[in-house]
């Protein structure tokens, strides 16, 4: 190979890892998204971004199941409270058929 073709494919290879580090950093200028801006959006998605305030679906998740919990406490109470009332009819209904209902 003479030193013009070695020249030439140096340039060449230039030119191809410029291309490569554009698009996997990305440029804004260009509206180019690169491969790390794609993942830093993804990270943003689910772990939230504390700069904005933006909450991910991690915590939206865990934000979620604590409700959930919460409503299922909710639910246990109002059917325990529910059972107890029931049990107190029934047995103020029991003594009133006992004592006046002869």
């Amino acid at each position: 190979m003479d030193n013009e073709a070695i020249v030439k494919a140096l340039d060449d290879l230039r030119g191809e890892v410029k291309e490569l580090r554009l698009h996997i950093v990305g440029d804004k200028i260009q509206k180019i998204t690169g491969v790390v801006d794609i993942l830093e959006t993804h990270r943003k998605e689910i772990y939230g971004d504390e700069d904005t305030r933006h909450v991910g679906l991690k915590q939206l998740q865990e934000t979620d199941r604590a409700r959930i919990v919460s409503l299922e406490g909710d639910r246990m109470k109002v059917m325990a409270v529910a059972t107890a009332a029931s049990s107190v009819v029934a047995i103020v209904w029991i003594l009133i058929k006992a004592f006046f209902l002869k």
